[in-house]
């Protein structure tokens, strides 16, 4: 009977639509996050698990080796809600802000927001950062003048991740190239055929966007009373934007990122005890809490309560959850079937590079699981490149797009959950606004079923016999 429900692929498919099912009520009709689906899915596979013969101390082994997977998302996810009150106790974020109102061209602000979070992330590595440093600054800076905020966080994002994905620095970059056996570097020149004209589509589009936002009426009146006030209840030195231009330089540096993000921290408080003037205990307090001072201006004390680590705990409970579903996916080995069935069904190169987009983005929305996206499917269709003629850079291409740039358009995915988080946006309002990510999907996907610029094993060569065979003609 266990054998029998071992190869039944129909047990494979019930979490999927599980997730699907819970994940439609519980986010566009219940409005109640996407803890549910997560949820719904961990009880759909752990059970299947049991029933395919695997124990319940099996299952939470699983689950625990999922979370030691999901550590490091976990502790990035930590440090930046700490960047974030300590960037703003110290008068960093507030200094970026008033100098982003003095200097910023509101007519061409959303792409503005997206190429300038671009630099910072392909800089630094770290689209979480980039999205909790820069990122709040603009957020903050948009609602003030009233620009809306899911077009703003949809430009924040989209910079973000094309730096995620673009950054010799990024985990996801490294990860990709060193599974697929290719040279980091021509991994990046090879993306460059999917991300150059995504960006200037996206960049192009938002221009579009914000042409049809009214800011020409801004009341000046307003804004400069808020600065006034915003520079009363902070000391906005430009001493302080020599914070993030350390930290920049540090990621130019190659400097590890988790000591990248707890000397961010560490910056922050110290900048909040030079350049600041208050206590001690509100200090520390704000940093691991959040902010929440009480200023003048109400406007300013709305503005600034965000951070610390209260702000991000749903983010970390929710990571969690995804890192109990991680796990008991990848140790209870519980779409086997169905990922053999996709593999056997693979007869060519263009199906091949089809099916490794799809599963990859599947994966993605099944389990919310950034790296899982890109793991899986190289480890599953890595084999079948050399086989059809393909090189390895093909792959890692196409899970870096659907992996690392596409899941941002699952609400639940560990990325969804920190934008909502960060930037107090809700994600089915932000998707649409999505076009860099849109975008690299639509593009990859046409390269795929076309085969256009598909590198194939023997190019290099045939091109070099055929330069060869000139020269020699001529001479």
């Amino acid at each position: 009977m266990k054998e029998n429900l071992k190869k039944s692929l129909l047990l494979d498919i019930i979490p999927i639509i599980c997730i699907m099912v819970a994940g439609e009520i519980s986010i566009l009709q219940w409005r109640i996050g996407v803890v549910p689906p997560i949820l719904t899915g961990i009880l759909a596979v752990g059970i299947i698990a049991h029933l395919r013969g695997k124990k319940l101390n099996e299952i939470e082994d699983a689950m625990g080796n999922g979370l030691k997977k999901v550590f490091p998302a976990l502790l990035t996810v930590i440090l930046v809600g700490m960047i974030v009150s300590s960037w703003i106790i110290g008068g960093i974020i507030p200094t970026m802000v008033y100098w982003g109102f003095k200097i910023i061209d509101f007519n061409n602000f959303i792409p503005i927001v997206m190429v300038v979070t671009s630099i910072v992330a392909i800089i630094t590595g770290t689209s979480f950062t980039s999205i909790g440093t820069i990122g709040v600054s603009f957020i903050i800076i948009a609602k003030q003048v009233g620009i809306p905020l899911e077009i703003t966080a949809g430009a924040i994002v989209s910079g973000a991740f094309l730096g995620d994905k673009m950054s010799p620095l990024s985990d996801t970059t490294n990860i990709s190239a060193a599974l697929g056996k290719t040279d980091l570097f021509e991994h990046i020149k090879y993306m460059m055929i999917d991300t150059v004209p995504a960006f200037i589509l996206s960049v192009i589009a938002f221009k579009i966007v914000g042409n049809n936002i009214k800011v020409e009426n801004i009341d000046m009146s307003n804004i400069n009373s808020f600065l006034t006030e915003l520079n009363g209840a902070f000391n906005v030195s430009p001493i302080l934007l020599v914070v993030p231009l350390v930290i920049i330089i540090l990621g130019i540096k190659k400097v590890p990122s988790n000591i990248v993000l707890f000397l961010s921290v560490i910056l922050g408080v110290v900048s909040s005890f030079i350049f600041q003037n208050f206590e001690t205990a509100d200090i520390m307090k704000s940093v691991i809490v959040g902010v929440h001072q009480k200023f003048n201006d109400p406007a300013v004390t709305k503005l600034f309560s965000r951070g610390g680590i209260g702000e991000v705990s749903s983010t970390v409970i929710t990571i969690i959850f995804i890192g109990c579903l991680v796990g008991i996916i990848n140790d209870c080995n519980s779409f086997d079937n169905l990922l053999n069935k996709i593999q056997d069904s693979i007869k060519g190169s263009k199906q091949l590079t089809v099916m490794v987009f799809a599963v990859s983005l599947g994966i993605g929305f099944i389990t919310g699981a950034q790296l899982l996206a890109i793991i899986l499917p190289i480890t599953i269709f890595l084999p079948l490149f050399e086989k059809f003629g393909l090189k390895n850079k093909n792959i890692t291409r196409i899970v870096e797009a659907t992996g690392t740039v596409g899941i941002t358009l699952v609400p639940w995915s560990v990325p969804g959950v920190f934008i909502a988080g960060t930037l107090g946006v809700e994600m089915s309002k932000v998707i649409p606004f999505l076009f860099f990510p849109i975008f690299v999907l639509a593009i990859n996907l046409l390269l795929n079923i076309t085969g256009i610029g598909v590198s194939k094993i023997g190019e290099e060569k045939s091109i070099k016999r055929r330069v060869l065979a000139f020269n020699i003609f001529e001479k």
